[in-house]
Parts: structure tokens; sequence; C-alpha cells
């Protein structure tokens, strides 16, 4: 191969494999997580109007499912209430349901965005900092967890492996 068509190749790319490591833990913050949910938020409103759904807004049967959430999996910042089970079992109610027939569904799908409206205006106005720092602080709680376990299943792998070695 010639040095011209040598150098050419040379100026693209790397013959180093570089090796990403973890990405580096960037904490959230109350203000960043209540402009994803506003965000989201739009994002459910726009769907309501075109008659679709979104992360926050399923159609269900008989109408509309709205959750407030926050992430991949829309995990529910706001709760209305509790619900108690035959089995005595309390579970919070994560749901708010906006129902009609197939005639009102124009008027219940306002209702719905007027709704989530409401809710936008609050988190922007920091209404719900406090729901948001509890939340995050689960995030925080859950990671500790995790962590934990994978110590503790790294110490008694460690030790299966002495005693698989040992025998």
């Amino acid at each position: 191969m010639n040095n011209e068509l040598q150098n050419l190749l040379n100026s693209f790319g790397s013959t180093e494999r570089f090796l990403i490591g973890p990405k580096p833990y960037d904490p959230k913050t109350v203000a960043e997580m209540a402009d994803d949910i506003a965000s989201d938020i739009e994002d459910a409103i726009t769907a309501l109007q075109n008659d679709e759904e979104s992360k926050m807004v399923r159609k269900v049967r008989n109408g509309y499912r709205v959750k407030i959430g926050y992430g991949a999996k829309n995990e529910s910042v706001i709760t209305f209430g509790t619900k108690t089970l035959r089995n005595g079992k309390t579970v919070p109610l994560n749901f708010r349901f906006f129902e009609s027939k197939k005639e009102d569904r124009g008027i219940v799908r306002e209702e719905a965005i007027q709704f989530l409206t409401t809710v936008k205006g609050a988190i922007e106005a920091g209404q719900l900092n406090d729901v948001l720092e509890a939340k995050l602080d689960s995030y925080r709680d859950r990671a500790e967890l995790g962590k934990a376990k994978r110590s503790e299943y790294t110490k008694v792998r460690q030790f299966a492996t002495k005693v698989a070695q040992a025998a």
C-alpha cells in the first residue's frame, strides 16, 4: 500500500480500543425532576388532544386512565388516597379515571386535559417539591439496598469458589 493511501486511512478512527467505564453518577435535583415531569405532562396533553396514548395517559374501555409518574417506567409520584383490599392489605390509588360514553368522550378528554394542566401548574409552582424529594429519597434508598445485595451476593460467590477449590 502506498504512503498516501496509508496516511489517508490513518486519518480515520484509531487503532486503540477505548474502554468505556461506568457512567459517572449525576444526582438528579428536584428541579430537574419537576422539569421532566412537566415535559411528560405536556406530551400527555398533546396525546389527549389527538386522542392518543402517552406514558401518562392510557385509553381504557370507557375513557382514559391518567397516572402522574416519573422515569422510563412512569413510577407513580402522586397518589390519590388508598384502597383496602379484601385481604385487608392497603394499596395506594395511583390512577385517575376519566370515564365516558362514546358521545361525551370529547368533554371527558377536556376534563383530563384540565386535570393535567392543574397538576403541571402545581409542579411548576413548587407545590409538590416535598413529594418529589420523597421520590428521590426512595430512589437513593433502593440504590443502597441494591448495592448491599450485590455485595452480599459477591461474598457468597467468593466463599463458594473457595469451597469448590478446597474440595
